[in-house]
This record gives C-alpha cells, sequence and structure tokens, in this order.
C-alpha cells in the first residue's frame, strides 16, 4: 500500500479524541431535539396541572382541572349578579369578554323565549383557557345572571 503524505490524525490518540468527541455532540444534540420536541408537545397540548394546583389551593377545591371546573359549575348559578359573577372569575385568574351582546334564547327553567345579554368569558392564560373552555354568560337587563355554560367548540 501507498503512504500519503497527509493523514487526518497523527497518532491514534488524537484519532480516538476525535471519534469520542463527535459521539458526545451528536449525542448532546440528539438529547436536546428530544428535549425541545418534548417540551413543544407538552406545553403546546396540555394544560399545565400546576397552575390547577395554584388555583385549587386559592379557591380550596381538588388540586385538579376537574375541581376547578367543578368549582365553575357549582359556584356560577343563576340570580347572581354580574359583579358576583366576575369575582368568581377574578378568583380564578385573568379573563377577557371575547362577545358582547343581545339575544333572544330560551333558558332551561323558561318556557318563552326571552332577551338577554350575553357575555363570552375567555381565560387569558393558555393553560387556563385549555382546560376551562370559553363561557357563556347571559345576563338580564338588570344584570342578573340568567345562565352560564361553557362552550366546549
Amino acid at each position: 500500500m501507498k503512504e500519503t503524505k497527509y493523514k487526518a490524525f497523527k497518532t491514534e490518540e488524537d484519532k480516538q479524541f476525535s471519534v469520542g468527541f463527535l459521539l458526545k455532540s451528536l449525542t448532546f444534540i440528539l438529547i436536546s431535539v428530544v428535549v425541545v420536541f418534548a417540551a413543544f408537545y407538552y406545553y403546546s397540548f396540555i394544560p399545565n396541572p400546576l397552575t390547577a394546583v395554584f388555583i385549587a389551593r386559592r379557591i380550596d377545591v381538588e388540586a385538579s382541572w376537574s375541581g376547578v371546573r367543578g368549582y365553575l359549575f357549582e359556584s356560577l348559578q343563576p340570580g347572581m349578579t354580574r359583579e358576583e359573577v366576575y369575582e368568581v372569575y377574578n378568583s380564578i385568574g385573568k379573563w377577557e369578554i371575547h362577545y358582547e351582546g343581545m339575544t333572544k334564547r330560551r333558558f332551561e327553567n323558561s318556557e318563552e323565549i326571552v332577551s338577554a345579554y350575553n357575555e363570552e368569558i375567555w381565560f387569558t392564560e393558555r393553560s387556563r383557557f385549555m382546560a376551562l373552555f370559553r363561557w357563556n354568560l347571559y345576563f338580564d337587563e338588570d344584570g342578573i345572571l340568567l345562565e352560564a355554560s361553557p362552550r366546549y367548540s
């Protein structure tokens, strides 16, 4: 065999160091990519359970999203004033009204169609929005809650 005048590695130790460095670098890159994708998946599609724990401690319910949802279902009762309804939402976190307007609707305990003021409430923080959905609130002309219902779509 003919010996070339250029060698990539001067000694066997240099060769082992380069191969080891290359393997460690590829391993680090692979692990980094997996961590980034796992974090993206976790934070994009799943409401953060720690947020539910913090909210649940504040409102004294089971430390889960279902406990917080149950609190909303139990707390939002017909006959509450608009201010009382807003206090319930404030106890959970920041929220916004995304729709306001008059509507005509038949409510659970009524045979007739009634005019009502509709507000659609969204929580502004992503985990709260994903776990608690949007809520439609219907008030009469005096600001008394007629119905509160989640909107799942």
